[in-house]
Protein backbone atom coordinates (compact mmCIF):
# COMPACT_ATOMS: atom_id res chain seq x y z
CA UNK A 1 0.00 0.00 0.00
CA UNK A 2 1.80 3.18 -1.13
CA UNK A 3 1.24 6.69 0.89
CA UNK A 4 0.84 8.50 -2.51
CA UNK A 5 1.18 7.94 -6.10
CA UNK A 6 2.69 10.99 -7.89
CA UNK A 7 1.16 10.68 -11.38
CA UNK A 8 2.91 12.72 -13.66
CA UNK A 9 1.93 13.89 -16.84
CA UNK A 10 4.58 14.80 -19.59
CA UNK A 11 6.22 14.61 -23.10
CA UNK A 12 9.57 12.77 -24.03
CA UNK A 13 9.06 13.98 -27.81
CA UNK A 14 9.61 17.45 -26.91
CA UNK A 15 13.16 18.74 -25.56
CA UNK A 16 11.87 20.90 -22.35
CA UNK A 17 9.39 18.45 -21.58
CA UNK A 18 11.78 15.57 -22.17
CA UNK A 19 14.27 17.81 -19.89
CA UNK A 20 11.33 18.50 -17.29
CA UNK A 21 11.30 14.61 -16.40
CA UNK A 22 14.77 14.12 -16.40
CA UNK A 23 15.13 16.98 -13.64
CA UNK A 24 12.43 15.23 -11.57
CA UNK A 25 14.66 12.20 -11.16
CA UNK A 26 17.67 13.84 -10.51
CA UNK A 27 15.62 15.61 -7.72
CA UNK A 28 12.58 15.17 -6.10
CA UNK A 29 12.32 11.00 -7.07
CA UNK A 30 15.37 10.16 -5.54
CA UNK A 31 13.74 11.57 -2.06
CA UNK A 32 10.82 9.28 -2.42
CA UNK A 33 10.65 6.69 0.35
CA UNK A 34 9.46 3.08 -0.39
CA UNK A 35 5.72 4.52 0.29
CA UNK A 36 5.62 6.43 -2.42
CA UNK A 37 5.74 5.73 -6.37
CA UNK A 38 6.17 8.25 -9.11
CA UNK A 39 4.34 7.23 -12.70
CA UNK A 40 4.89 9.68 -15.92
CA UNK A 41 2.30 9.05 -17.67
CA UNK A 42 3.30 9.60 -21.69
CA UNK A 43 1.76 9.60 -25.19
CA UNK A 44 2.43 6.83 -27.02
CA UNK A 45 6.00 7.65 -28.84
CA UNK A 46 8.23 6.18 -27.17
CA UNK A 47 11.74 7.27 -26.99
CA UNK A 48 14.89 5.15 -25.89
CA UNK A 49 15.78 7.46 -23.36
CA UNK A 50 13.48 6.02 -21.12
CA UNK A 51 12.24 2.57 -20.27
CA UNK A 52 9.08 1.27 -19.61
CA UNK A 53 9.94 -0.44 -16.88
CA UNK A 54 12.75 1.07 -15.61
CA UNK A 55 11.83 4.54 -15.21
CA UNK A 56 8.03 4.15 -14.30
CA UNK A 57 7.10 5.34 -17.90
CA UNK A 58 3.77 4.47 -18.86
CA UNK A 59 3.04 5.07 -22.55
CA UNK A 60 -0.69 5.60 -23.32
CA UNK A 61 -1.23 3.69 -26.43
CA UNK A 62 -3.85 6.10 -28.81
CA UNK A 63 -2.55 9.16 -26.81
CA UNK A 64 -0.62 12.06 -28.97
CA UNK A 65 1.85 14.53 -27.32
CA UNK A 66 -0.23 17.29 -28.37
CA UNK A 67 -2.03 19.92 -26.23
CA UNK A 68 -5.54 18.27 -25.44
CA UNK A 69 -2.96 15.23 -24.92
CA UNK A 70 -2.55 16.65 -20.91
CA UNK A 71 -6.38 15.59 -19.59
CA UNK A 72 -6.25 12.33 -21.30
CA UNK A 73 -2.68 11.64 -19.50
CA UNK A 74 -4.29 12.81 -16.51
CA UNK A 75 -7.40 10.87 -16.49
CA UNK A 76 -6.00 7.37 -18.23
CA UNK A 77 -2.75 7.80 -15.50
CA UNK A 78 -5.58 7.88 -12.58
CA UNK A 79 -7.23 5.15 -14.02
CA UNK A 80 -4.37 2.95 -14.22
CA UNK A 81 -3.23 3.62 -10.82
CA UNK A 82 -6.59 2.34 -9.37
CA UNK A 83 -6.44 -0.80 -11.86
CA UNK A 84 -3.27 -1.69 -10.84
CA UNK A 85 -1.88 -0.38 -7.21
CA UNK A 86 -3.02 0.02 -3.55
CA UNK A 87 -2.91 3.51 -2.34
CA UNK A 88 -4.21 5.88 -0.13
CA UNK A 89 -4.01 9.07 -2.08
CA UNK A 90 -2.87 10.21 -5.84
CA UNK A 91 -0.70 13.47 -6.10
CA UNK A 92 -1.78 14.73 -9.97
CA UNK A 93 0.53 17.18 -11.38
CA UNK A 94 2.45 18.06 -14.90
CA UNK A 95 6.34 17.18 -15.60
CA UNK A 96 6.66 21.78 -14.50
CA UNK A 97 6.23 20.97 -10.55
CA UNK A 98 8.66 20.08 -7.87
CA UNK A 99 7.01 18.01 -5.36
CA UNK A 100 8.29 18.30 -2.05
CA UNK A 101 7.21 14.72 -1.24
CA UNK A 102 8.40 14.41 2.61
CA UNK A 103 6.42 17.48 3.60
CA UNK A 104 3.13 16.21 1.57
CA UNK A 105 3.33 12.62 3.34
CA UNK A 106 3.97 14.73 6.43
CA UNK A 107 0.80 17.05 5.89
CA UNK A 108 -1.28 14.23 4.66
CA UNK A 109 -1.51 12.18 7.58
CA UNK A 110 -3.60 14.93 9.36
CA UNK A 111 -6.30 13.71 7.20
CA UNK A 112 -8.37 10.29 7.21
CA UNK A 113 -7.71 8.69 4.00
CA UNK A 114 -10.97 7.13 3.59
CA UNK A 115 -13.08 10.40 3.42
CA UNK A 116 -13.45 12.15 -0.07
CA UNK A 117 -10.48 14.36 -0.26
CA UNK A 118 -10.09 16.94 -3.15
CA UNK A 119 -6.86 18.73 -1.57
CA UNK A 120 -5.25 21.19 -3.59
CA UNK A 121 -3.25 24.89 -2.94
CA UNK A 122 -4.48 27.74 -5.09
CA UNK A 123 -7.37 27.42 -7.19
CA UNK A 124 -9.68 29.89 -9.02
CA UNK A 125 -13.47 29.60 -10.10
CA UNK A 126 -14.85 28.81 -13.80
CA UNK A 127 -18.31 29.71 -14.59
CA UNK A 128 -18.99 26.27 -16.54
CA UNK A 129 -22.79 26.15 -17.92
CA UNK A 130 -24.06 28.56 -15.42
CA UNK A 131 -22.29 27.36 -12.49
CA UNK A 132 -19.39 28.88 -10.55
CA UNK A 133 -17.12 25.98 -10.39
CA UNK A 134 -14.45 26.01 -7.81
CA UNK A 135 -11.11 24.03 -9.25
CA UNK A 136 -7.62 23.29 -7.51
CA UNK A 137 -5.01 24.53 -10.42
CA UNK A 138 -3.54 21.52 -11.84
CA UNK A 139 -0.23 23.48 -12.56
CA UNK A 140 0.57 23.15 -8.92
CA UNK A 141 -0.89 20.01 -8.69
CA UNK A 142 -4.10 18.20 -6.47
CA UNK A 143 -4.63 15.50 -4.34
CA UNK A 144 -7.95 13.21 -4.32
CA UNK A 145 -8.07 10.49 -1.77
CA UNK A 146 -8.98 6.64 -3.02
CA UNK A 147 -12.63 7.41 -2.54
CA UNK A 148 -12.64 9.77 -5.10
CA UNK A 149 -10.79 7.70 -7.16
CA UNK A 150 -13.68 5.17 -6.63
CA UNK A 151 -16.55 7.79 -7.55
CA UNK A 152 -15.38 9.16 -10.52
CA UNK A 153 -13.30 5.62 -11.64
CA UNK A 154 -16.32 4.83 -14.46
CA UNK A 155 -16.02 8.55 -15.96
CA UNK A 156 -12.24 8.60 -16.51
CA UNK A 157 -11.72 6.58 -19.34
CA UNK A 158 -13.61 8.96 -21.95
CA UNK A 159 -13.90 12.19 -19.44
CA UNK A 160 -12.14 14.37 -21.86
CA UNK A 161 -14.71 13.47 -24.96
CA UNK A 162 -17.31 13.69 -22.77
CA UNK A 163 -16.21 16.70 -21.25
CA UNK A 164 -15.61 18.48 -24.72
CA UNK A 165 -18.83 17.20 -25.63
CA UNK A 166 -20.63 18.73 -23.28
CA UNK A 167 -18.91 22.27 -23.22
CA UNK A 168 -17.72 22.42 -26.95
CA UNK A 169 -20.72 24.81 -27.66
CA UNK A 170 -20.96 26.80 -24.76
CA UNK A 171 -19.48 30.16 -23.77
CA UNK A 172 -17.10 27.85 -21.75
CA UNK A 173 -15.96 25.74 -24.51
CA UNK A 174 -12.39 27.52 -24.02
CA UNK A 175 -12.01 25.07 -21.04
CA UNK A 176 -12.14 21.96 -23.06
CA UNK A 177 -8.14 21.47 -22.60
CA UNK A 178 -8.31 22.68 -19.29
CA UNK A 179 -7.80 19.13 -17.31
CA UNK A 180 -7.80 20.54 -13.63
CA UNK A 181 -11.27 22.12 -14.83
CA UNK A 182 -12.95 18.90 -16.04
CA UNK A 183 -11.58 17.03 -13.31
CA UNK A 184 -13.29 19.18 -10.38
CA UNK A 185 -16.52 19.43 -12.64
CA UNK A 186 -16.48 15.14 -12.20
CA UNK A 187 -15.57 15.30 -8.50
CA UNK A 188 -18.64 18.08 -7.64
CA UNK A 189 -20.77 16.22 -10.16
CA UNK A 190 -19.87 12.91 -8.31
CA UNK A 191 -19.54 13.41 -4.78
CA UNK A 192 -21.96 15.71 -2.55
CA UNK A 193 -19.14 16.96 -0.20
CA UNK A 194 -15.72 16.84 -0.90
CA UNK A 195 -13.46 18.46 1.69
Amino acid sequence: MYDIIICVFGCVTIERYRNEILKIKETYEKNTNENVKILYFLGEEKTSLFNSEDDNCIYLKGVKNDYNSASIKQNLGIKYIEDNFQYKYIFCCGSDTFVNVPKMQKYLKQFNQNDFLYIGGHGDYRNVLGNNLYFHSGGAGFIISRPVVKKIYSTLENMFETWEELIKSKPCSYLIPACDVAISYYIQKNIDKCQ
